[in-house]
């Protein structure tokens, strides 16, 4: 499978998680040492950020976001940059995210270890 597009998906369930698995799932996705900056400066723990993507799913509509101009680059084995922009109506705001595979142990599975967001 083509990185970006395996990373895309991985980002994109941060954005609308599906309800029924969303704690679990996401909880995967997160690396124990994950930290997130917002858009507003403000630096969040793994477990706000968990807290953040559940309240998220629990909405009943889901929100009309956009993204666009996609990169990824690859910065060591099994680690990748990936950016791009994201559109909620009039917000716009450039996110970058650190993903990461466990090589030493073999696992195909992506973890977020880090993430900006920032107001463009």
């Amino acid at each position: 499978m083509n990185v970006l597009t395996d990373l895309q998906r991985c980002e994109k369930q941060f954005h609308w998680p599906a309800v029924e698995a969303a704690r679990e799932k996401l909880a995967t996705m997160l690396h124990p040492d994950f930290t997130e900056i917002g858009a507003s400066g403000t630096v969040y723990t793994r477990e706000e950020a968990l807290e953040t993507l559940i309240e998220r799913a629990q909405q009943q509509d889901p929100p009309r976001w956009h993204t666009q101009d996609w990169h990824c680059r690859a910065i060591a084995p099994g680690t990748h940059l990936l950016h791009y922009t994201l559109c909620q109506g009039t917000r716009i705001t450039k996110h970058t995210t650190l993903w990461q595979r466990d090589v030493q142990r073999g696992t195909q599975d992506w973890q977020a270890l880090f993430h900006q967001g920032t107001p463009a």
